[in-house]
């Protein structure tokens, strides 16, 4: 990227520098983004258009949660530190997903275990179709602010979220991610 400036370095010059630097910035953070998003989606604990053998949440969280222990990526606590966490307020949203997660960071390997439901299902007072368990190791914890900024955006765009909740297999969804967050 090249900023041309005039021989007196002016206001408008400032300002051409300040965005060039918010664009380079910009281009980092999603770079890192896309590289971290593609290593926490892991494709063995991503589940697509699971039918109604889940009938209530804890169904849901126990078949993600050991899962995530018997490959390695939780320690044996985890699961009932997300329940608690469970206990405190449910972690569903008002849009249609749960964002269930431990109250420590403990995970021996960071992790986005994610369910799609075929149906809806009543998470807390909300009605869910799409569960993302996160598992955050202390190595990681720095990298989900990142996460949290584009799911925000997310949620907040109804044409990306839709072709999230419709994601046929698991490179899709995360295309669906890191193609969209540029």
């Amino acid at each position: 990227m090249t900023v041309q400036l005039t021989l007196f370095v002016t206001h408008s010059d400032e300002s051409l520098v300040i965005d060039a630097l918010t664009q380079l910035d910009h281009q980092k953070l999603h770079d890192i983004f896309e590289e971290k998003v593609g290593d926490l989606i892991r494709p063995d604990v991503f589940y697509i258009n699971q039918v109604s053998k889940f009938e209530t949440v804890e169904h849901i969280l126990s078949f993600m949660l050991d899962a995530l222990y018997e490959k390695g990526y939780t320690p044996e606590e985890f699961k009932a530190d997300v329940f608690k966490r469970e206990f405190f307020s449910a972690t569903s949203f008002a849009y249609g997903f749960a964002m269930p997660h431990s109250l420590k960071v403990m995970a021996n390997v960071s992790c986005l275990s994610v369910m799609q439901l075929r149906q809806p299902l009543m998470w807390g007072e909300f009605e869910i179709r799409l569960v993302l368990l996160i598992a955050i190791s202390k190595a990681d914890r720095n990298y989900m602010n990142m996460f949290f900024e584009w799911f925000n955006d997310v949620v907040n765009d109804p044409k990306r979220y839709g072709e999230l909740l419709d994601a046929k297999d698991h490179a899709a969804f995360v295309n669906c991610i890191v193609g969209n967050n540029k």
